[in-house]
């Protein structure tokens, strides 16, 4: 009799965007309102600052989206996950994913260009709650 393999499915409370880590497959869910909230307010504090600060905000990002489907979720762990390449990809899909106008882009996405395309989604944001 042939070895079968037990197959597990794992069921999240919130869709979102498939991400890989190492071997691991996790889901990014869309901020909830005050963690979005906080990420559009944080985005302009980190604007004038460098690479360190984007780091830091990205990964409170992750965190704080991964934390809605995986609640055990630790910074320390999003911490691990992250590198030179998913740093760049990962805030376009969780804004986008949280409802953020932001064009999705094949490119990656730099500070310089995410700072414009949160400025864009705050200040369409803006003119919607003004109308």
């Amino acid at each position: 009799m042939a070895k079968t393999e037990a197959v597990q499915k794992t069921y999240v409370e919130h869709i979102g965007a498939p991400v890989r880590f190492g071997k691991e497959v996790f889901i990014l869910a869309p901020l909830a309102l005050e963690p979005l909230k906080q990420a559009v307010k944080d985005s302009e504090e980190v604007k004038n600052k460098g690479y360190d600060e984007f780091a830091d905000y990205v990964a409170r990002l992750v965190h704080s989206s991964l934390k809605r489907n995986y609640p055990d979720m630790t910074y320390d762990r999003v911490i691990s996950f992250l590198d030179g390449w998913n740093i760049n990809k990962l805030p376009n899909m969780i804004l986008y994913g949280s409802g953020l106008e932001l064009e999705p882009t094949d490119e990656a996405l730099t500070l310089e260009k995410f700072r414009e395309l949160v400025a864009a989604s705050q200040s369409a944001a803006d003119s919607t709650l003004t109308n």
